[in-house]
């Protein structure tokens, strides 16, 4: 009888020591794993958990960014940070309410590629934390990197600058305006001539147009006609 217990004992003993040897690491990885982005370009990088069917309560850990600027840190929402990480100090302790045996979601990084080339995001010091009772228990984790191919922006051609062409009106102005100036010019020369005509016309007609005008005019025209018959006869009797 003592027999059968002992070897219940040991069948039962290497079943519980299989389970513990089948049993699976928690895992913290980033999510994409991989890319392709711009340098300079932000994107958006998922840190999460899955502690593979174990219990998972506190996890903390660091990261290292490769060709990375970091622009901000966010920790998912129903988490307790401890120590949140930050783009100054990327070290991390997360504690999980009622603690997790499923997948979930850590914190995001909002990163971009500093140059074009190969780009990382890494994990170091990575450790989950089981609570059994008032004792932690270590949970073996392992990481999963994220790797990137970072590729060149885009250069931008210079920008010529316009010529702006003469506009057309400025062209058919010209001519109209030496045009003016011409015609300006014959004006002036001609009125002057046409303005004197005008006015001795205009004085005559005026002489002429009153009575005693005209006969002072006959006269006149009377004495120079006498004067001219008394020189006549003076030349005669010579």
């Amino acid at each position: 009888m003592k027999k059968y217990i002992l070897s219940l004992v040991i069948i039962l003993g290497i079943a519980f020591d299989g389970q513990a040897v089948l049993a699976v690491d928690a895992t913290i990885s980033v999510s994409p794993s991989s890319a392709t982005k711009t340098a300079g370009s932000p994107f958006l990088v998922n840190v999460q958990a899955d502690p593979a069917g174990n219990k998972v309560c506190v996890i903390r850990g660091s990261l290292a960014l490769g060709n990375l600027t970091c622009q901000s840190i966010s920790v998912a929402s129903g988490l307790m940070a401890q120590k949140a990480p930050t783009c100054a100090n990327p070290s991390f302790t997360i504690g999980i309410p009622k603690c997790a045996t499923s997948a979930l979601d850590l914190f995001s990084v909002s990163v971009k590629g500093t140059e074009a080339g190969q780009a990382s995001l890494a994990f170091s010091g990575v450790k989950a934390i089981s609570i059994s009772g008032n004792n932690a228990v270590d949970v073996l984790m392992t990481s999963q990197n994220g790797t990137y191919t970072i590729s060149a922006a885009p250069t931008q051609k210079p920008v010529q600058p316009k010529i702006e062409e003469p506009a057309t009106t400025e062209t058919t102005e010209q001519p109209a305006i030496q045009q003016a100036e011409k015609t300006t010019q014959v004006v002036e020369n001609i009125i002057p001539k046409e303005a004197g005509a005008a006015s001795l016309a205009t004085t005559m007609g005026n002489f002429f147009s009153k009575p005693i005008t005209i006969i002072i005019a006959i006269i006149i025209l009377i004495l120079l006609a006498m004067w001219s018959f008394g020189g006549f006869l003076k030349k005669k009797k010579i």
